[in-house]
């Protein structure tokens, strides 16, 4: 067997774990939003703003609003649902301005400017009623 044979069928077994990686998150994210936890303390903002800088295409939108859609299916939504989903659309945005240049201080950053951003458009959002 030569080396560029091992290295492919590496790589094919690296490319069908990472393909199921998008699918993973969705479920993890639904789950551990289902599951008892603290007050607003569910990994999704965190899954959007990794989503943001990593997944590629469609993919970095549709896992967290996916895990809120089958979270939300068997919790119930609830009025003002538009704005947790919008501000989740805009932290995948802050992530995706992360992509090119990865730091600590920038993930910090948008770490802490993704919860506030999610704060001012859900209180705002309360705050001018339902939609």
């Amino acid at each position: 067997m030569y080396a560029g044979d091992r290295l492919m069928k590496v790589h094919e077994r690296l490319g069908s774990w990472v393909a199921a990686l998008p699918y993973g998150l969705i479920a993890a994210g639904a789950a551990l939003r289902i599951a008892p936890h603290p007050a607003n303390f569910a990994p999704i903002g965190a899954m959007a703003l990794f989503g943001g800088a990593t997944l590629s295409g469609a993919w970095a939108f549709a896992v967290p609003i996916a895990a809120l859609l089958f979270s939300d299916a068997i919790l119930g939504f609830y009025p003002g649902w538009i704005w947790v989903y919008g501000s989740f659309v805009l932290i995948v945005l802050i992530g995706r301005a992360l992509r090119e240049r990865r730091t600590a201080v920038r993930i910090a950053v948008a770490a802490l400017g993704s919860s506030v951003l999610f704060f001012i458009v859900t209180n705002f959002g309360e705050w001018l009623g339902p939609l």
